[in-house]
């Protein structure tokens, strides 16, 4: 029999054999353990990642995978460390946009130039730039192309130019269409707008829209009727292109002209002027009040330029170079038979056509109206017998 002292030892030899055969035999394994920590939710005081994706339908690998080349079929592109799927909050716990920066005074800075800040202490917003920047632009996404140039080194602002020689230097590169390199426009019921050229033919050019209603003249399109007028406080609601005369009846005011050959001929009552002066300053292409108040209308009068009138045909037809006085028709014109107060020439004509409307002069007679262009040039003229 085998000793006590011996018996022990092989046991201790067939127990050592159990526990290493199985390693020495089998191939290798690999030990896979997925944990979280702390679990499910916590705090980490650092954490680091190549890279990140971040939202529900980030959180299957398989259906996003992240490209390891360009081009190789992954979902996310190669370039991409941090992928986010909702609003992103800095300074928020309650993003309402892709990205919100919240806070006391919040400030995104770009590089070492750019600061955009949202000042909560009085509602201002700031953009900011850094002194050794030479210039902000604003132009296509491509940053091929400069729409506006702001130069922090003068405080200069250009529009279609790099370089702004100017507090504001507008520059219009289009020779062709003639288009206005500043404008101003009110798209309302009563649009109208205002352009400024700058050309070393006109100087300083102001433009305004065109008349739709040419009547005849230039055409059948559009034109330009460039009559500069006045807001004047009338007796009476005139209508566009009648003659105007001195309210005699009530000084201060105007009113339309009843007889013919008047002489306190003013002008002419414009709708749709070119430029009108007012008590609030000067206006292009535009005017509102003529609501009457007190008696009183408003309403402009056409003191130069070119306007289209309404004229008969009482003193015969109308031919350039006439010279034009008041009809015994209220507001018309006629042709100047004798020396007096005249509002102006003729540079278009009327000759009456059976088309023509007709209509009843106070003295009963019969006479034809129509349109006429017409230089406004109030004053007196000499009218060869």
């Amino acid at each position: 029999m085998l000793s006590l002292k011996k018996l022990y030892i092989l046991s201790l030899i067939l127990l050592l054999f159990l526990f290493i055969s199985p390693c020495s035999v089998l191939a290798e394994d690999t030990l896979t353990i997925t944990t979280y920590y702390p679990s499910p939710y916590g705090v980490y005081r650092e954490m680091r990642a190549k890279r990140i994706a971040i939202g529900d339908n980030y959180i299957d690998n398989a259906d996003y995978t992240w490209e390891e080349s360009d081009g190789d079929g992954g979902e996310i592109d190669y370039l991409a460390d941090l992928v986010v799927e909702g609003n992103v909050g800095i300074g928020t716990t309650n993003p309402s946009d892709v990205l919100e920066i919240d806070g006391t005074n919040p400030i995104l800075k770009i590089g070492s130039r750019i600061r955009i800040k949202a000042d909560e202490s009085n509602n201002d917003a700031w953009f900011g730039a850094g002194s050794d920047l030479n210039k902000i632009k604003f132009g296509d996404a491509d940053f091929s192309s400069a729409m506006m140039t702001i130069s922090t080194a003068t405080g200069n602002v250009g529009i279609g130019t790099t370089a702004p020689g100017a507090k504001l230097d507008i520059y219009n590169p289009d020779t062709v269409s003639n288009i206005a390199p500043f404008a101003i426009t009110n798209a309302d019921t009563d649009t109208w707008s205002m352009g400024l050229y700058g050309t070393s033919a006109y100087g300083l050019y102001i433009d305004a829209p065109p008349d739709t209603n040419c009547h005849g003249y230039y055409g059948t399109g559009a034109c330009r009727l460039n009559d500069y007028a006045e807001m004047m406080e009338f007796s009476e609601m005139p209508k566009d292109g009648d003659i105007i005369v001195i309210d005699k009846d009530r000084p201060g005011f105007i009113k339309v002209s009843d007889q013919s050959n008047s002489q306190d001929i003013v002008g002419v009552a414009s709708e749709n002027p070119a430029m009108v002066i007012g008590s609030y300053g000067i206006s292009i292409k535009g005017w509102k009040n003529n609501q009457p108040k007190d008696g009183t209308y408003i309403y402009p009068l056409a003191l130069s330029g070119r306007k289209i009138i309404n004229v008969t045909d009482e003193n015969g037809d109308i031919k350039p170079g006439d010279k034009i006085i008041s009809s015994s028709l209220k507001g018309y014109g006629a042709k100047a038979f004798e020396s007096g107060q005249v509002v102006g020439m003729a540079i278009g004509g009327f000759s009456s056509s059976p088309e023509d409307e007709t209509v009843t002069l106070p003295n009963g007679r019969k006479v034809k109206v129509g349109k006429l262009l017409i230089i406004i040039n109030v004053g007196y003229a000499r009218i060869a017998p």
